[in-house]
């Protein structure tokens, strides 16, 4: 019997960042809110389940409104899973949160972004990360 296969491509329309810290969720949306003069408000988590029955659960900060999003999430699944150190995006576990910017191309300037998060105490580093080297980005689809 013949098969066909469906291949669908996303659009990847947004920014993604890694940012280092050791500090807490809300700590660091609160700082970053300082920052940026932003609001980033706690969502419900995010769930990811996959076939072969991992689970990722991930917390999820937002400010604004489709299609203009700014996000942030913890790489590392939260609470208990079927297996542990699980990472929203593996590759780049190193990271402890992530940022996407979708729609705000007119309200931030990447650069500014960057510098004023490094400016941030609790923040040790943070990076702009390139979407087209990461194996997992279909786990940034929401």
């Amino acid at each position: 019997m013949k098969r066909n296969r469906l291949i669908v491509e996303f659009e990847y329309d947004f920014k993604l960042f890694g940012l280092i810290s050791t500090a807490s969720e809300h700590r660091l949306a609160w700082e970053i809110n300082s920052a940026l003069g932003i609001k980033l408000v706690r969502q419900e988590d995010i769930e990811l389940k996959f076939i072969d029955n991992k689970n990722l659960i991930i917390s999820n900060f937002i400010f604004g409104k489709e299609p203009s999003i700014f996000r942030l999430l913890k790489n590392k699944s939260l609470g208990i899973s079927n297996t542990s150190n699980l990472y929203l995006l593996p590759e780049i576990k190193q990271f402890d949160y992530l940022i996407l910017i979708q729609g705000f191309e007119q309200s931030f300037d990447i650069r500014e972004v960057v510098d004023k998060l490094n400016n941030v105490g609790i923040i040790q580093y943070t990076v702009s990360i390139e979407l087209e080297k990461l194996k997992s980005k279909e786990n940034l689809i929401f």
